[in-house]
């Protein structure tokens, strides 16, 4: 009976390790799934600017096979926009306290991480616990983005 009570936990571990990253399919002109897919997680987080401070903000992460890419939207509708910049410096505090600044690309409202760096990236964020991420934006005042990302 240890056995198998053993057994399913570890299955329902397998199954929660990464339960926050969701595999979806791409789609074609059809709007119809292909067998090509991604990953995606959502979480909330809050931001601040001249004009609010803790508002709602949604962030929503995307692994592209070649990419990781991360979309903020403020007041959890409206995407974030850095004006008069080519990169955004995102810190990262992981479970054990260790910080690391990532240099994401910004292009079209998008942040994006590539090629080794986003290898590096995903490493970084691979254990279990809460990541605490910030970005600071000094475009056009300061606006800054606080989030958590709990990976299981």
């Amino acid at each position: 009976m240890k056995k198998i009570n053993i057994l399913i936990v570890l299955i329902l571990a397998s199954f929660t390790m990464f339960s926050q990253w969701e595999i979806r399919n791409f789609t074609n002109e059809f709007n119809e799934k292909t067998e090509h897919t991604y990953k995606y997680l959502l979480c909330d987080g809050t931001f601040s600017n001249s004009a609010t401070l803790k508002s709602n903000l949604s962030v929503v992460f995307f692994d592209l096979n070649k990419e990781v890419s991360i979309k903020l939207y403020e007041y959890n509708k409206y995407l974030a926009t850095f004006k008069k910049c080519s990169y955004v410096y995102v810190k990262v505090k992981n479970p054990k306290g260790v910080i690391e600044t990532f240099k994401f690309k910004e292009n079209n409202k998008q942040l994006f991480i590539k090629n080794k760096n986003k290898l590096i990236f995903l490493d970084f964020i691979k254990d279990v616990g809460v990541y605490k991420f910030y970005i600071k934006d000094n475009n056009y005042g300061v606006s800054t983005y606080n989030f958590n990302v709990e990976i299981l």
